[in-house]
């Protein structure tokens, strides 16, 4: 599960970073809504990651 903990950790700095964006630009910002955007398709492929690990867990990769 390596690669799925590293793509978890990932978003969650991507994340953190986005919520910086978010509190420096201002949460109606253009920018803070690109930001999030972004996120969120991570988060869409760390979700669907989970859920194949979970159905398979002999499968670690997320580009399986």
């Amino acid at each position: 599960m390596t690669h799925l903990n590293e793509a978890l950790q990932q978003w969650e700095r991507k994340l953190a970073q986005a919520r910086e964006v978010c509190k420096t630009s201002g949460e109606d910002s253009p920018i803070c809504e690109e930001t999030w955007n972004a996120v969120s398709t991570i988060d869409l492929h760390v979700l669907n990651s989970v859920a194949k690990a979970k159905d398979n867990p002999t499968e670690q990769s997320l580009d399986q």
